[in-house]
């Protein structure tokens, strides 16, 4: 009796194995079998252009001072950190992410907190990068993790184009624009963000490659300018 249980207890597992590989194939989207067929080997990693990196990315430790204008107020912004990773992933299977394209989250710390007070234990300014295949474009996504966070975003992408409407919110200028305060005069990009707020204020930034942000403007009375600042 034995003999004749065993090959049929073997062909079903044999049918069950058959059927599992043969769903893994079909869908790579649920269940770990699945996932398995997501995985791709990057041979090479897509990574951003130095001339868009030299904008936001420095050293952990380099700092820029900047003065509220028409007053003693200052903040120091410290450069604080850079998160980097690429997916070997199929993108159907992430959430649409283009794999073997890096992709950064680059962080910034206030010293001033009454004027950047903290927002969920944090008071700092990050941007991400991030390749999209779709448009053929780097994106740059700018977020304010303050209590100001309404006054402080902006969307913009890489190539630049000067005078183009990137999203609803933001608008980049002219990216030769000469901008002087107090630490000196600077060839900037700069963008104008339509922000959410009551007043519905245009906020400005200007940066300036291999120096950083030269320039912000929050609110009609709120102009900070870089007064000095140190590259580690």
């Amino acid at each position: 009796m034995k003999k004749n249980v065993t090959p049929i207890v073997c062909l079903l597992c044999i049918t069950l194995i058959s059927l599992t590989i043969t769903g893994c194939k079909e869908d790579c989207t649920d269940g770990p079998c699945e996932r398995q067929q997501c995985v791709i080997v990057c041979d090479s990693v897509n990574s951003a252009p130095e001339e868009l990196l030299n904008y936001f990315v420095f050293n952990v430790g380099s700092h820029w001072v900047y003065q509220l204008k028409g007053t003693s107020i200052l903040d120091t912004m410290s450069f604080a950190g850079i998160d980097s990773e690429y997916f070997e992933q199929k993108a159907e299977c992430n959430f649409g992410i283009t794999p073997c394209e890096m992709r950064y989250r680059v962080f910034y710390d206030h010293s001033n907190l009454e004027r950047f007070p903290m927002h969920q234990g944090v008071s700092n300014e990050s941007y991400s990068i991030a390749y999209s295949q779709s448009r053929n474009q780097w994106d740059v996504e700018h977020i304010s993790h303050t209590k100001t966070a309404s006054s402080l975003n902006f969307f913009l992408a890489y190539p630049f184009n000067i005078n183009q409407q990137y999203s609803e919110t933001t608008f980049l200028g002219d990216t030769v624009i000469e901008i002087t305060v107090p630490s000196g005069t600077f060839k900037c990009i700069q963008t104008e963000s339509q922000v959410a707020n009551p007043e519905g204020v245009i906020m400005s930034m200007y940066w300036s490659k291999g120096i950083g942000l030269v320039q912000y403007q929050i609110s009609t009375d709120q102009i900070w300018e870089l007064i000095e600042y140190q590259h580690e």
